[in-house]
């Protein structure tokens, strides 16, 4: 409970402070109060609504730089969240609570800056001139969901940053002026259109990297064969978006080696049905095989693929813990959550000695067929659960089933249980 709404009015709000739950709990009662201004964590949360007009006739307007103040004096030296949301047709960045804001840069723990337009030049315009230039020593956290037409909004935070640890932002511009000694130290690191030679850049410097998002389908201003990647023996945590139209010559896979993975999501990149088989299911097992990393995660949404695939899948991933299975937006003939794959997990209704993921301990299916084989899913988890039948399989107990049934065409529930 750190975060609040500072909304600025215009035209089509009703105005007023929003989602400010500090506020609403010291004055509750005296006792309330007490607790609340000694926890200066909950007054820490900046979050501005800019819009057309920041003006009112009700005096909306002349207490915003009031109740800002009241925010970051209670904030005390706590370091400041900070989110900032700029519409289109908002322009006027000399306003006294944003410059305020720009002003305590030095304060900044986290700022994210959402704008439908490139924001972050014009909102520093306005900085009193008698300070020095933005300097972000205590800043970790940078989400720049912005249009960003050149390097200039990252490289403001090359070496005014030293604490930065992890950055959002829709795409690394122009690559050859950007200064990459900013990602070096990253810890996670998140962006969009990625081309081969940021991926290569990423692997070959980033040597703190924990987790990385993007998307599976990578871009390169030339034709040429995927080299032997460096292995990137830190990231243990990749997120990729597909869309619906993968292609094996645009794969991120090949570019990749990552022995220390442990978790791998492979979410839905957009809201268009899949029909056709995914098309880089050979370039994910090759990466696999080449990371021959120990996985514990894997999560598949909306990805079209042949249950006889995903069998075969599971049976390369015997350190396996977690598995999560959703079919949203796949057409049922497509589905991978067949009788078939249930079948593969039942410790005796497989061809090999050994049960495919004998580790797992969490299962979570979301199902959009018009039928859902309710008996088959008890027999597999009693089978996995009951001690008569573990013991003679050598597996592990399952320790957790969520199971969730959609309609395919509203995309809302019809059911779901957990055990």
């Amino acid at each position: 409970m750190n975060h609040f709404t500072l909304t600025c009015k215009d035209e089509e709000t009703t105005g007023g402070i929003r989602d400010t739950p500090a506020l609403t709990l010291s004055s509750v009662c005296s006792r309330w109060r007490r607790n609340v201004l000694s926890m200066p964590s909950l007054w820490s949360g900046i979050s501005l609504a800019c819009r057309q007009s920041m003006s009112g006739t009700d005096g909306y307007d002349e207490k915003l730089p009031f109740i800002l103040d009241i925010l970051l004096r209670r904030a005390l030296p706590h370091p400041l969240t900070i989110a900032i949301d700029v519409a289109a047709d908002f322009e006027d960045f000399k306003h006294p609570v944003l410059t305020r804001l720009t002003n305590d840069t030095h304060r900044w723990r986290s700022f994210t800056l959402q704008s439908d337009t490139d924001g972050l030049l014009s909102l520093f315009e306005h900085r009193d001139p008698a300070l020095n230039p933005p300097n972000f020593p205590l800043l970790e956290i940078l989400d720049l969901r912005i249009i960003m037409e050149d390097d200039s909004d990252l490289n403001m935070f090359v070496h005014t940053a030293p604490k930065l640890k992890n950055i959002v932002v829709p795409r690394i511009p122009t690559r050859s002026s950007l200064e990459f000694s900013i990602f070096a130290p990253l810890a996670h690191l998140e962006f969009w259109f990625p081309y081969v030679d940021e991926i290569q850049n990423i692997t070959d410097n980033c040597h703190c990297l924990l987790s990385l998002k993007t998307e599976e389908a990578v871009h390169s201003d030339e034709e040429e064969s995927p080299p032997n990647p460096t292995p990137c023996r830190t990231v243990n945590s990749l997120i990729l978006l597909h869309d619906s139209a993968g292609s094996k010559d645009c794969s991120i896979f090949p570019y990749l080696t990552l022995p220390s993975l442990k978790t791998i999501h492979l979410e839905r990149g957009n809201q268009v049905m899949r029909q056709a088989d995914w098309t880089n299911f050979d370039c994910f097992m090759a990466f696999l095989s080449r990371s021959s990393c120990s996985l514990t995660t894997l999560s598949i949404q909306s990805l079209a693929l042949a249950d006889l695939k995903l069998i075969v899948l599971l049976t390369h991933l015997p350190t396996l813990l977690d598995l999560c299975v959703d079919d949203s937006y796949v057409l049922p003939e497509a589905s991978p959550i067949t009788d078939q794959f249930i079948d593969s997990l039942h410790v005796h209704r497989t061809n090999s000695h050994r049960p495919i993921i004998p580790r797992l301990q969490f299962l979570k299916l979301d199902v959009g067929a018009s039928t859902f084989g309710d008996a088959s899913v008890t027999d597999m988890v009693r089978s996995r659960w009951l001690p008569k039948f573990r013991v003679s399989g050598g597996i592990g107990a399952l320790g957790r089933l969520s199971a969730g049934v959609y309609d395919q065409v509203s995309k809302s529930r019809r059911g779901r249980g957990c055990v």
